[in-house]
């Protein structure tokens, strides 16, 4: 190529040139096409929506009414910020972290308002207290993330910790929302979800744990039933169905 642009005429390289400017333009032209064409099959959305478990569950749990209006926050990105992510860290802290309780909760100084210090530091307390009650080895637990079937909604699954206790080793997802209140149906939902996509490999072992902190009550199980699995399916359905309805105004 070099040798052939050595002869070259000034002419022609100022031509070669153009062309070459002009093709690179016309790329850059098509991949901007490209991405808003691709634009409608997602609802107009340009960023898919990420949640982690325990809002997914919270979705999960609403009637359709509530659920779209929850949907909806993800998809013009008006929701708040998380200040759950104390949560999950003191008890990260608090377990396989070995931290002392007051050296695990000091994380929670990095909350903004008092209501939110208080709603986290409750069910941190709460762990505790359920933590005491048995003798329990921790461990790092795995994480992934994984899309409804048409890639509309994002769900990380990200357990606080791992957990070797008599029933054998547990990767824990906790629950701490007010409302609505966590029903088992919803519980086995995460638990499905934990044992399906992070219970294999050095995990094949373990088996998921939903721990309601509000009630301090633990939800495993031996087998998962059908009809968790199905409503499963469907409520990604539905997100899916939701997302790509949406009218591109309304995910502006």
């Amino acid at each position: 190529m070099l040798a052939i642009l050595a002869n070259c005429s000034t002419e022609k390289w100022h031509r070669y040139l153009r062309a070459s400017i002009a093709c690179i333009v016309r790329i850059r032209q098509l991949e901007e096409s490209r991405q808003v064409e691709c634009s409608p099959l997602f609802g107009g959305l340009t960023t898919m929506p990420t949640v982690g478990l325990s809002a997914f569950l919270k979705l999960y749990s609403l009637d359709v009414k509530h659920k779209e209006r929850e949907y909806k926050k993800y998809a013009t990105k008006k929701g708040g910020y998380d200040f759950y992510w104390t949560l999950k860290d003191a008890a990260a802290r608090l377990t396989f972290g070995k931290k002392p309780i007051p050296e695990a909760e000091a994380v929670f100084k990095s909350i903004q308002r008092a209501s939110e210090i208080a709603h986290n530091k409750s069910g941190f307390v709460s762990l505790a207290d359920w933590l005491s009650k048995d003798r329990y080895a921790f461990f790092p637990p795995p994480s992934t993330k994984f899309q409804s079937p048409k890639g509309f909604l994002t769900i990380k699954l990200e357990p606080e910790f791992g957990l070797l206790g008599r029933g054998g080793r547990r990767l824990v997802s906790l629950w701490n929302t007010m409302k609505p209140e966590l029903t088992p149906q919803a519980a086995g939902v995460g638990i499905h979800l934990i044992e399906s996509y992070l219970c294999i490999g050095e995990c094949v072992d373990c088996k998921g744990m939903v721990l309601d902190l509000r009630k301090s009550r633990p939800y495993v199980t031996d087998a998962i039933p059908e009809q968790v699995k199905t409503a499963l399916a469907k409520e990604l359905n539905w997100v899916d169905n939701y997302f790509e309805t949406l009218p591109k105004e309304e995910a502006a």
